[in-house]
């Protein structure tokens, strides 16, 4: 990770000065990333908070979302749900107006997370089912996996057992498919 780092870090010092700050917030966001893969997440809020101020400059409506979703799954590994749920929604409130993809989807998954861990499991459970519907029309199993067991556990957390386990014996088939031996 500290050679990724270091490179981003000399790549945006290297702009700091050019005329170029749509490369400069994405080298940013990337940074971002980088520091959330290795759960350096003070650091990865740093990056993205950076990314996301060079893309409001630049009036880049798009990549704000994005960087929004980002900013939402650092506060919600946190455990700051409040702050985590306000992100999401301001990514979402973006994203909702044009068709879904992939990095739409993904915030419906990571807001129904959150809206999961504050409880409002009928929300949660809506988006979840948005995201589910997405990745089966795109035959995206490695997400569908994830929405799956993620439904599972919203339907044991609200006490409906045999719906849960409908849900987790789907996501070990698909797992299965994919060759996950932990499965």
């Amino acid at each position: 990770w500290a050679h990724a780092t270091d490179a981003f870090q000399q790549g945006i010092q290297a702009l700091e000065t050019s005329d170029q700050p749509g490369l400069t917030a994405w080298l940013n966001a990337d940074l971002g990333n980088v520091f959330y893969l290795a759960g350096q997440y003070p650091e990865a809020l740093q990056a993205y908070e950076k990314a996301l101020h060079l893309y409001q400059e630049n009036e880049d409506p798009e990549s704000q979302a994005r960087i929004q979703a980002s900013l939402g799954s650092v506060y919600r590994n946190l455990g700051e749900t409040d702050k985590a749920r306000q992100y999401l929604l301001d990514a979402w409130e973006w994203q909702r107006h044009s068709p879904l993809d992939t990095s739409s989807a993904t915030t419906l998954v990571n807001l129904a997370s959150v809206l999961q861990m504050s409880q409002q499991l009928e929300t949660a459970a809506s988006y979840y089912q948005q995201a589910l519907d997405f990745f089966e029309k795109q035959g995206d199993k490695n997400h569908l996996a994830q929405v799956l067991g993620n439904l599972g556990t919203l339907h044991l957390e609200n006490g409906q057992v045999e719906l849960a386990q409908q849900y987790f014996l789907h996501d070990l088939e698909i797992n299965q498919q994919l060759g996950d031996i932990a499965s």
